[in-house]
């Protein structure tokens, strides 16, 4: 039975491509720091691999959960540099036990901002932000309100370093640290509290580590996040392909491995035939959303 994904291999990116040079019969590169056209081809590959992979479905080890608390007058809230799509249908008002309405539509948020409508006691929201990504409320919920919600994240491999008290780091070095990228904005010695936040800039007590987006390979020992056998595959049919070579079988193969990832991922049906505590009215989609509260 394939598993729908694996835990981060402690094999690095250069391991993983070497292997995949040496499984279709080239050298494998022994650094991926060269400028050699030969080596720009490989990280091509892995790159395209990781993003592709990434798009493929929602994957257990990419996925994350984030918070937000309301503040007043606001409406905007930044999202984590390394946000790529939403869990469909996972956002709540989480001291209220009710669940968010949206994303909204373009036309449905027209029409809330300028038809007329009743109010409705769960926030709405779309996604919005041009210079940032960004979650827009409808209305201002006022201070306080717990907000969460699930997501996809961008970054499918991790960086060699793995943060640590009083290990020494320089300007711009990445590390992680429970599957969350920083990046240092000093050259020091590490302090003793482990960077936790999931957004923005936060210091461990001596360094100050900023929540960054990781989506592409950089440094020989980052490890992937994605299973390595359709990783290694993915990597020669796209090598070969950037090269110009015969890639058909490989991508057959590539493509047969992914389907058993997201079989295995998805699962059979849940087919309900006792009431249980199942409830077919529990959800916003279903609560009328007028003479609330009368």
């Amino acid at each position: 039975m394939a598993t729908p994904f694996a835990s981060p291999t402690e094999e690095t990116v250069l391991d993983l491509i070497a292997e995949a040079a040496e499984g279709i019969k080239q050298p494998a590169p022994t650094t991926l720091s060269s400028s050699s056209r030969d080596v720009k081809n490989w990280i091509r590959a892995g790159n395209r691999i990781g993003r592709q992979v990434r798009r493929k479905a929602l994957w257990p080890s990419l996925n994350k959960r984030f918070p937000i608390t309301s503040i007043d007058d606001t409406l905007l809230y930044s999202l984590p540099p390394d946000f790529d799509r939403s869990v469909f249908d996972t956002f709540w008002q989480s001291g209220r036990y009710w669940q968010m309405m949206g994303p909204l539509t373009n036309r449905e948020w027209e029409n809330q901002k300028n038809g007329v409508v009743a109010a409705s006691p769960s926030i709405q929201f779309r996604f919005s932000g041009i210079d940032s990504k960004k979650i827009e409320l409808l209305d201002d919920p006022g201070a306080g309100e717990t907000i969460v919600f699930q997501f996809q994240s961008l970054n499918w491999l991790l960086p060699t370093l793995d943060w640590a008290a009083g290990i020494e780091v320089t300007d711009g070095e990445f590390c992680q640290y429970n599957g969350n990228v920083y990046e240092a904005q000093a050259t020091g010695s590490t302090g003793a509290t482990a960077p936790t936040h999931p957004i923005g800039t936060a210091s461990d007590g001596v360094v100050s580590w900023t929540y960054s987006a990781y989506e592409k390979i950089v440094e020989n020992g980052a490890r992937i996040l994605l299973d390595k056998d359709i990783f290694i595959l993915g990597v020669q049919w796209a090598w070969l392909q950037i090269n110009g070579f015969e890639y058909d079988a490989i991508l057959m193969e590539f493509n047969s491995e992914i389907k058993k990832r997201l079989g295995a991922l998805s699962g059979a049906s849940s087919f309900v035939i006792s009431n249980g505590q199942a409830s077919p009215f529990f959800g916003w989609g279903v609560v009328p959303q007028t003479g609330w509260g009368e």
